[in-house]
C-alpha cells in the first residue's frame, strides 16, 4: 500500500472523539519576536517549557501544540483538571518571566512602561476532535471554536469557558469567576489561593498603570490608532482590577 493509499484510509477509519480543548494566545510578545535572534530572547518559551516541567507527572494526559505564541491544549475530558492546572501553571511561568526581565535588566519598573508583561488570553471548549498522522495532526469542529472564543470572546487577558465547559464545572467555584460581562472564566488566582498557594503580583500593578498612561499618551498623538491603543489599554485596565480585586 503506497502512502497516499495509507493516508486515505487513516482518514476514511478515523472517528471524532471528544475532547477539552483550549485555544490561547500569549499577549505582550510581539516586539520581543520581530527583535530576537534566538528563542531565549522572546523571553517567553521558557515560561511554556517551565510550565509543561512542572506538569511532568501527567504530561501524557494532554496535548500540547505551540505555534510561536499560540497553542492549542487537547486532552480527554476526564483529564481536563490537567489542562487546568497547566494553564494556571502556565499563566504565573509568564509573570515569573516578565517579573525575571525586568530585574534582569535593573529597569526600574516603576518608571518603565516598556518592558512586556507576559499575560494569557484563550478560550476553552468541549467537542469533536481527531488525533491523525502518529498524534502529529489534529482536526475537528472543537479546535474551530476554542479559537473563535479565544478571537472573539476572550477580548481581556482571561481564559473564557464555553457553556459545555461550564457545565462540567458547575460546582466547581475553586476554578471560575464571572466577569462583569457575563462571561466565565478561568480565575487562576483563585485556584491557586485555594490550594495554599501564595501569589504575590503587587509589582506588575505600577507597570500596568504606566503602560495605560502610555496608551492615553499615544491615543491623543495616533488618531489613526487609536482603536489598537484603545484595545491595549482595556487589557492592562482588566489585568489590574482582577488582582485588586483578588487581593482585598
Amino acid at each position: 500500500m503506497d502512502k497516499n493509499q495509507e493516508i486515505y484510509k487513516e482518514l476514511i477509519n478515523a472517528c471524532y472523539e471528544d475532547y477539552a480543548v483550549c485555544f490561547a494566545d500569549i499577549l505582550g510578545t510581539k516586539e520581543l519576536l520581530i527583535q530576537s535572534k534566538t528563542p531565549y530572547d522572546a523571553g517567553f518559551p521558557e515560561a511554556i517549557l517551565n510550565a509543561l516541567a512542572n506538569q511532568a507527572n501527567s504530561i501524557e494526559k494532554i496535548k500540547v501544540v505551540q505555534i510561536s505564541d499560540c497553542m492549542y491544549i487537547i486532552t480527554k475530558i476526564e483529564n481536563i483538571d490537567e489542562m487546568i492546572r497547566f494553564l494556571g501553571c502556565l499563566i504565573l511561568q509568564l509573570f515569573n518571566s516578565s517579573e525575571q526581565r525586568i530585574n534582569y535588566t535593573g529597569s526600574n519598573p516603576i518608571n518603565n512602561c516598556d518592558m512586556p508583561i507576559f499575560m494569557l488570553r484563550g478560550g476553552i471548549t468541549r467537542g469533536k476532535a481527531v488525533f491523525l498522522n502518529e498524534q502529529k495532526n489534529i482536526i475537528g469542529p472543537a479546535l474551530c471554536r476554542a479559537y473563535e472564543i479565544e478571537c472573539q470572546e476572550a477580548i481581556k487577558p482571561r481564559i473564557v469557558l464555553d457553556g459545555n465547559i461550564i457545565e462540567i464545572f458547575r460546582n466547581r467555584e475553586d476554578i471560575f469567576s464571572i466577569d462583569e460581562d457575563g462571561k466565565y472564566y478561568f480565575d487562576f488566582l483563585k485556584y491557586w489561593t485555594s490550594r495554599k498557594e501564595k501569589i504575590n503580583l503587587d509589582w506588575m500593578i505600577p507597570i500596568l498603570e504606566n503602560k495605560i498612561n502610555k496608551c492615553i499618551e499615544e491615543e491623543k498623538k495616533k488618531e489613526n490608532e487609536k482603536n489598537v491603543i484603545i484595545s491595549k489599554k482595556d487589557k492592562f485596565e482588566w489585568m489590574i482590577k482582577y488582582i485588586r480585586d483578588r487581593v482585598n
